[in-house]
């Protein structure tokens, strides 16, 4: 299991080192967003885009199983989840 962190309006996501083992990526301090979101396939990048906009705007949790495809090429399907951080009403 690993965890991830988005703070809205930013260009990288903050993760655990098993973010990074799971993608085959090579351990650095932050991942870029939209290169992070490229590992799902197209038809699931635009599910977690969806859930992601809604979690932003109406601050709805998700829990979601999605295809990535790994540098490799090979195809895993993982769970992502997210709660929305509010402060000062609005979703950091």
């Amino acid at each position: 299991n690993g965890f991830w962190h988005y703070r809205v309006g930013s260009s990288f996501v903050t993760t655990s080192p098993v973010i990074f083992d799971i993608h085959e990526l090579p351990r650095t301090p932050t991942l870029d967003f939209d290169s992070a979101i490229n590992y799902f396939i197209p038809a699931h990048r635009i599910i977690l885009l969806e859930h992601l906009t809604r979690l932003i705007e109406r601050r709805e949790p998700y829990d979601l199983e999605l295809i990535i495809v790994t540098p490799s090429r090979k195809e895993k399907w993982i769970r992502t989840t997210a709660i929305p951080v509010v402060r000062d009403d609005k979703v950091e």
